[in-house]
């Protein structure tokens, strides 16, 4: 775990001193991350530096080696995966999007009938 290049405010090592959960996600959440690398970069670095800060400070000891077991995995995956309502809604807006796309077509196709009908001519737009 090397993400000491990463710059780290004093709230985000504030987080692990005064925090009671310094879960991986409890950290994503108080600083709303929405990007997984952005949000491991974050916590990591943090928890890096509070690492060399306070070498024998034995919960930062513990939260990296239960963050290189694994122990957070699930839930981190959790969090950053789309909520079922995130995704139906995206699937509407672009239903509708499709249905509109098709309306128009449909609209356009029975304006130039409806032109090719009243004058006898081909639509000029169509060619």
């Amino acid at each position: 775990m090397s993400y000491l290049t990463t710059m780290v405010s004093q709230q985000e090592m504030d987080f692990f001193t005064k925090e009671e959960r310094l879960t991986p996600v409890a950290n994503f959440k108080m600083f709303d991350c929405t990007s997984k690398s952005t949000g491991f970069s974050k916590w990591g670095s943090a928890l890096s530096k509070l690492l060399i800060i306070h070498k024998d400070e034995p919960k930062f000891t513990e939260i990296k080696q239960n963050y290189e077991k694994g122990y957070y995995n699930s839930a981190i995956d959790d969090y950053f995966r789309p909520s079922r309502s995130v995704l139906k809604e995206e699937q509407q807006v672009f239903m509708n999007g499709e249905m509109a796309a098709i309306d128009n077509r449909r609209i356009n196709e029975k304006h130039h009938q409806d032109f090719e009908e009243e004058t006898g001519e081909k639509d000029a737009t169509l060619a």
